[in-house]
């Protein structure tokens, strides 16, 4: 998808400037993607964790949270 499409833009923008911790994951909780903020103020690389499960990152992440999507 070109980045030109306002959805993507919006997307980019909400992901990049958001001032929370905002983690992508897949199906089976492994990490894809994480914000900027992360980078900041957690103690690991996106690139050290990418492909991790986050409940092997973070232990007290609880695997039911993650399925309702409250993390």
């Amino acid at each position: 998808m070109p980045t030109s499409y306002p959805s993507q833009l919006i997307y980019r923008h909400v992901f990049s400037e958001n001032e929370s911790g905002l983690i992508v994951i897949d199906q089976f909780h492994c990490v894809l993607n994480w914000n900027p903020w992360l980078d900041k103020h957690s103690a690991f690389d996106l690139q050290d964790i990418q492909g991790k499960k986050i409940t092997d990152i973070f232990p007290v992440i609880e695997k039911s949270s993650i399925e309702r999507g409250i993390v």
